[in-house]
């Protein structure tokens, strides 16, 4: 559940200050005929406003846990107010009190929502707390270990994510340089973590490979930043475009050019 679908209940329910609940499907109970009764009667209503389709988690006695409020009829409950139960009791000729003796329909007072909306707010207070927290760690590392072994066990996913023209000039150059280039290597600088395309540390060198996104003036400004913050640790940043890349006598001057620094 999120906030929009908490709005969602509290206008459904309106100033009820309890709902009921109608198990469509249980692993832990059989249908009743009377649920069934009620299932019927419910799908012959005109609106889809007269109830709410909705998944919830009934684990234990007296308690219950909304999971999502979905338009799809494979919900596993309904949402129901109580002068639709009301409607539903007369239909069915079976009294609400007998229906909820039974646990043909669960009733819960308002406070239930309330109370899991409020949990709601907490756990993502302290999420977002978290992850601040952990940002700050982050950042404040110079040598954030958790990285780079992530990076070490991750080494397949990471070249794996590479496109395909990052591989062209990863796999050229690689002929020339062996293990001294890398491909998609994090680096943390001054608080940003990159993922530089290609890269030949022994050079001091990054290359990227920009496809066409990279000529927005959004990303244009990113890039400067990035480029000057490899600049700040010493690297040097060469940038060329997918269509440089993909021609094949353009690659082989890209990988003179770049084997030339070993000269400098």
């Amino acid at each position: 559940m999120d906030s929009k679908q908490f709005k969602q209940v509290y206008e459904y329910l309106g100033n009820d200050n309890c709902f009921y609940v109608l198990v469509k499907k249980s692993k832990q109970k059989v249908t009743t005929d009377n649920q069934m009764k009620l299932s019927k009667e419910i799908e012959k209503l005109k609106q889809n406003k007269d109830f709410l389709r909705i998944n919830v988690n009934i684990a234990k006695v007296g308690y219950c846990s909304l999971q999502n409020v979905t338009n799809r009829s494979k919900s596993n409950s309904y949402m129901l107010r109580k002068s639709i139960v009301d409607t539903l009791s007369n239909k069915i000729g079976i009294p609400i009190g007998t229906l909820l003796s039974q646990k043909d329909l669960l009733l819960f007072p308002i406070q239930k929502i309330a109370a899991q909306e409020e949990r709601l707010k907490v756990n993502l207070a302290n999420r977002a707390y978290n992850l601040k927290v952990k940002e700050v760690e982050f950042a404040n590392k110079k040598t954030p270990k958790k990285l780079v072994e992530w990076a070490v066990d991750n080494k397949k996913k990471l070249e794996d994510n590479a496109t395909k023209y990052e591989k062209y000039l990863y796999r050229a150059l690689f002929r020339a340089l062996k293990k001294r280039v890398k491909v998609q290597t994090p680096y943390l600088i001054n608080g940003h973590l990159y993922y530089a395309d290609i890269s030949i540390p022994s050079l001091k060198l990054i290359i990227e490979v920009d496809g066409g996104y990279h000529n927005t003036e959004e990303q244009k400004t990113k890039d400067k930043q990035r480029d000057e913050d490899f600049k700040s640790i010493g690297y040097n940043t060469l940038r060329y475009t997918n269509e440089q890349v993909a021609n094949r006598e353009c690659r082989k001057n890209i990988v003179q050019k770049i084997l030339s620094y070993k000269s400098k």
